[in-house]
């Protein structure tokens, strides 16, 4: 008999509680969320394998399992490969056809969840696995998957990592407990970072260091390693980000004496007479200075010492005078532009008529504006970002407004759109400011070394 070998105390919980569920035919649905790297994968081919070739002695009829992911390749295919590791190093005779290892009469099979996947039809028996569930559509599981379960009360297991709370994985996670409230028998099975981490000091270290990184209160770390949940719709910074950017420092109008670099960050509003909405061209000015040796990381601090913006200026005004700004006054060093649209023109011009910067055209789609946000958080939240102290310009309201009032859905591929409500604004100051911290984390410092 194989499976269940090697796995350490904490999985070995929820591998018994799901054979307790097997062997009684209860048809129990179980969620296991662990941090990640702490072994689900681990404990769902362990557990596959265990009824593979243990199965047909346990007197629970046919076994035929089913395990999803939100796609096939990579991730079904990884799972199908982790179970042949398994099998082979047990040396187990088994085949491989396509989508189903087979040992004998039993098998196992793996199949998409994608939203286009065709798999409806399938039976599973004893066992019916959701990995990722968090990724995985809600309507394609009631839908297509949850009837795999129902003619012989397969028991379910959904494995994933916390996201939001309203994917899959969530409404999964809330029934399991409600369950548990009803009848005392243990389904929802949580491990945050610190579990792993008692018994493994390289994964403390590592975690920890991520930690650091990131800041404990970054979204990224919040669901990955402590398990908690975003919520739906949930502002961008939170309080604790928010007072990290608060900065005790003035104003600046110029770039300041020994500075050792000047970051930039400029959104481009409409042309006059072409913005309906008063769209607003904003650009944002920090100094960068390097870490010391007595920091965690070695990333750049940044202080945002200035705001300009401008509101219906032709371009062939509002171009000649950016230009001067950023090489005469500021002499920058680094300047993240907007490039997407009417922006690519600008970067273009500022690229060949400020040879001492570097121009760094940002061109914003879902992936680069969801990263360029995580990014703002982390500077947020580890204090590595500060805005100067207000001063009751116009700028300075405009964009801790905005800062306090953007939102950010976090969406099923991990991905996040940010914004501002457009009934309470606009995001111009802090695209711009989310655009001076890209900038200022590309600025290539020398690091001060202590002797």
């Amino acid at each position: 008999m194989t499976g269940l070998l090697g796995l350490r105390p904490y999985q070995l919980h929820p591998a018994r509680a799901i054979l307790d569920s097997i062997r009684a035919r209860a048809g129990r649905s179980f969620v296991v969320i662990m941090s990640r790297q702490s072994g689900k994968n681990e404990l769902s081919a362990q557990l596959e394998t265990f009824l593979l070739t243990a199965g047909p002695s346990l007197d629970i009829g046919p076994i035929h399992n089913i395990k999803l992911a939100p796609t096939y390749t990579p991730q079904a295919r990884i799972s199908r490969d982790r179970l042949r590791h398994e099998l082979r190093a047990a040396r187990v005779p088994h085949k491989l056809e396509g989508q189903t290892i087979t040992v004998g009469d039993a098998s196992q099979t793996f199949l998409s969840a994608e939203p286009a996947a065709n798999i409806s039809g399938h039976t599973a028996t004893p066992l019916l696995e959701v990995d990722e569930a968090q990724d995985v559509n809600i309507d394609k599981y009631d839908r297509e998957v949850a009837p795999f379960a129902a003619a012989n009360n397969a028991t379910r297991v959904f494995y994933g990592t916390a996201w939001s709370e309203d994917d899959l994985l969530h409404r999964e996670r809330t029934a399991a407990a409600d369950a548990e409230t009803r009848d005392g028998i243990r389904r929802l099975f949580l491990y945050d970072w610190q579990v792993l981490a008692a018994i493994q000091p390289a994964y403390k270290s590592y975690v920890l260091s991520e930690r650091e990184r990131l800041g404990p209160t970054h979204p990224m770390f919040q669901t990955q390693y402590e398990l908690i949940p975003l919520a739906a719709a949930d502002r961008l910074l939170n309080p604790t980000q928010l007072r990290q950017l608060a900065g005790d420092f003035p104003p600046l109008t110029a770039r300041p004496t020994g500075a050792p670099a000047i970051a930039a960050g400029l959104d481009i509003g409409g042309a006059a007479g072409v913005s309906l909405d008063h769209d607003r061209t904003v650009l944002t000015i920090a100094t960068v200075t390097p870490p010391t040796p007595a920091d965690p990381l070695p990333d750049n601090h940044v202080a945002i010492v200035a705001q300009l913006s401008w509101t219906d200026v032709p371009h062939d005004v509002l171009i000649p005078t950016l230009i001067d700004i950023v090489t005469n006054v500021w002499r920058a060093d680094t300047i993240a532009i907007d490039a997407t649209g009417i922006g690519a023109t600008t970067a273009q011009l500022l690229d060949r008529r400020t040879p001492r910067a570097t121009v760094i055209p940002f061109v914003f789609t879902q992936p680069s504006k969801s990263q360029l946000g995580y990014d703002l958080q982390a500077s947020a939240s580890t204090g590595r970002l500060k805005l100067h102290a207000p001063d009751g310009s116009p700028d300075s309201i405009d964009t801790w407004h905005q800062l306090t009032r953007a939102r950010a859905d976090y969406l099923p591929s991990q991905a996040m759109r940010w914004y501002v409500p457009e009934a309470e604004g606009h995001d111009d100051h802090l695209v711009s400011v989310a655009l001076c911290n890209h900038a200022a984390r590309e600025t290539q410092l020398r690091i001060a070394r202590g002797r």
